[in-house]
């Protein structure tokens, strides 16, 4: 090759830009020696060496099928993703209805569950007495701070039936 020390195709540490600069660069070459080089004609290298037109048209693309090859791995990866992204959920519906066909079969609590790669519910854990007595406090407070009344409270403060008398004239 023309440029056997030279790296024409992309390397994986470039960014997106400098790939496409590299690449428009390389496209810039190929269309100047295609259109300003006559066939046959040869160009002086590095080193002293002559490299014919048709060699060089080669190396550029041989560099421009790697950016081509990168190119379309990269469309095919992309439209695999969409294809993924669309079945998601249907994929977490089939997954659900799995799962909670376990829990139904085993038991929400069943240790089995663990063979199939999810966990069993734990049981509530009993609150302390400590815990027990700062609930109480808060309830407290709160009917407190909102002013509601119990259904005990209430009773005391409701009236007896109404009675309405309609005085009739005449």
């Amino acid at each position: 090759m023309a440029f056997d020390n030279i790296p024409l195709g992309p390397k994986s540490s470039q960014t997106s830009y400098q790939r496409s600069k590299l690449r428009a660069r390389l496209q810039r070459m190929r269309a100047g020696i295609a259109a300003k080089l006559k066939p046959g004609q040869a160009l002086l290298a590095r080193g002293g060496k002559t490299v014919a037109r048709e060699l060089l048209l080669l190396d550029l693309d041989a560099a421009l099928a790697t950016f081509q090859a990168s190119d379309d791995l990269a469309l095919k990866l992309a439209v695999q993703r969409q294809q993924e992204q669309e079945l998601l959920p249907q994929v977490y519906d089939a997954l659900g209805a799995l799962q909670d066909s376990l829990h139904f079969c085993f038991g929400a609590k069943n240790p089995v569950l663990t063979h199939f790669g999810l966990k069993p519910r734990r049981a509530r854990r009993k609150a302390t007495p400590a815990e027990q007595l700062e609930a109480v406090v808060r309830r407290r407070e709160t009917r407190k701070n909102r002013g509601t009344l119990g259904k005990n409270q209430k009773k005391k403060l409701k009236a007896g039936p109404v009675k309405i008398t309609v005085k009739t004239s005449g």
